[in-house]
């Protein structure tokens, strides 16, 4: 009799545990792509932010720096960009120099705009960017001691210009690999606590870093920390909140969708990157843009970082392609879509895949059908030879 109940309830584990995975098997799908006609909409509001004054572009926290990498990455030229007749992206950029006392953080994404914009930091019209970034450099790391952001796009500014033997750069590595939270994040500051959207950055920093052949003892340990840390953060509808388990924003999940860009580039995320991006597909906004969440409306910040994620790249000297859509409606702006902001020779190529030793492929999300089989198989190995042990016992 015992046997016989042993029998039937591992057959209910079996059917149930099927039809889960059967039924989420619906989220499991590939990176989407011809998305150009999105892309397109979110370049046509952010133009449509830019002042016609100026030609910068309004909102948030320096968005003139964060709208420059974005166009680049849609394969728009902000030496052109223009909103009726306004002075274009570059020229308001060129025209409003940064205080040399400005924190570190807000140099560092001019430097990452001026780099994608293929030109120098160190004479950025006259002005040395990189000797202002330095400038910050105390206590073995970049900007305050008390922040990690500023070290970790300290990093990928420094990375971007080359300045790979930097004493300042390996310090800030090092400063940052040293503090990394336990759950395997990283936070805003040593006292915050890990959350999604400084983990993603980390992320490109340190896989930036270890693609430059920098070196750290403990590189490839923190590098899989930090991803076993992202991935399992990614909710069921395929974004990420700014903590784990909060509900999916905009931001957050452009992020997230970036550092999942870098991810990829050592190990296979594709369904993940999927998952991220229809999340932000489905949840662009009629004006084209993109927000923190959809009853705020669009902002030109989510937007800007929207455009990095959705064309698989990061902050860091990101790729431009051309984008074509037929169904475009008129085009607000004023670009010559033949100017490209790059000499493509200098722009970084993906290293080969390699593997992190230490990451553990989670299963948070549902994978190919394959993986499903192979999780399903995992699951009930143990709970068969449990039930066994038990029949034997019984018996």
């Amino acid at each position: 009799m015992v046997r016989k109940n042993i029998n039937l309830i591992l057959s209910i584990i079996i059917i149930l545990t099927a039809n889960l995975i059967w039924q989420t098997q619906s989220f499991a799908i590939s990176p989407i792509s011809n998305i150009d006609c999105q892309l397109l909409d979110a370049t046509n509001y952010l133009s449509t932010q830019q002042s016609t004054a100026t030609g910068e572009i309004t909102g948030f926290g320096g968005n003139s720096d964060w709208a420059s990498i974005g166009l680049v990455t849609a394969g728009l030229d902000p030496a052109s960009f223009s909103y009726q007749s306004s002075p274009t992206i570059v020229q308001y950029l060129a025209s409003n120099p940064l205080d040399p006392a400005s924190s570190a953080t807000t140099i560092e994404k001019r430097i990452l705009a001026i780099n994608a914009l293929r030109q120098d930091p160190q004479n950025f019209y006259g002005i040395n960017y990189l000797d202002q970034l330095l400038g910050s450099y105390q206590a073995n790391q970049l900007g305050d001691p008390t922040l990690l952001n500023d070290d970790i796009f300290g990093i990928m500014a420094l990375l971007g210009s080359n300045q790979t033997t930097q004493i300042a750069l390996l310090d800030s590595l090092n400063y940052l690999v040293d503090n990394q939270e336990p759950d395997g994040g990283f936070g805003y500051s040593l006292s915050s606590g890990s959350d999604t959207n400084d983990t993603a950055s980390a992320l490109v920093a340190l896989i930036s870093s270890q693609r430059a052949g920098l070196t750290h003892p403990n590189l490839d340990q923190v590098i899989a920390g930090a991803i076993n840390y992202l991935i399992p953060s990614q909710n069921l509808d395929g974004g990420f909140g700014y903590l784990p388990g909060d509900p999916s924003d905009g931001s957050s999940t452009a992020w997230g969708l970036i550092a999942l860009n870098a991810i990829g580039t050592i190990q296979d995320v594709q369904a993940y990157q999927g998952l991220a991006s229809q999340w932000l597909i489905d949840n662009q906004l009629s004006d084209g843009g993109f927000g923190y969440l959809a009853e705020y409306g669009s902002d030109t910040y989510t937007t800007s970082h929207a455009l990095i994620a959705l064309t698989g790249n990061t902050w860091l000297n990101p790729q431009s392609d051309q984008l074509s859509c037929n169904d475009q409606a008129t085009d607000p702006v004023q670009s010559n879509s033949q100017d490209t902001p790059a000499d493509s020779s200098n722009q970084t190529t993906q290293a080969e895949t390699g593997t992190v030793q230490g990451y553990t492929q989670v299963t948070s999300l549902p994978n190919t059908g394959s993986s499903n089989l192979v999780s399903l198989v995992i699951v009930l190995m143990p709970l068969t030879a449990i039930l066994r042990k038990i029949t034997r016992i019984a018996s």
